[in-house]
């Protein structure tokens, strides 16, 4: 399924990808949005969103969190 995010005149829309990565001792997820201003208006939609479990094996935060910004990053 195809997504329109689209918000006033094509021309004058200011469009910025932002990413959020964050991890846990249970978890570490990533989430994407696409943030669109115009002069008129602003507007943000979420693009991808991904979570996954921490390996059973001990790992460390920093690691994790390294883990999420490499989902970020593909």
């Amino acid at each position: 399924m195809n997504r329109c995010v689209t918000v006033g005149d094509k021309f004058s829309v200011t469009n910025t990808l932002v990413c959020f990565c964050d991890a846990s001792a249970c978890a570490y997820a990533t989430c994407v949005y696409l943030m669109q201003s115009s002069e008129s208006q602003c507007n943000s939609e979420l693009i991808f969103a991904k979570t996954r479990l921490a390996p059973i094996t001990q790992t460390t935060i920093p690691r994790l969190e390294l883990l999420a910004a490499l989902i970020g990053a593909r």
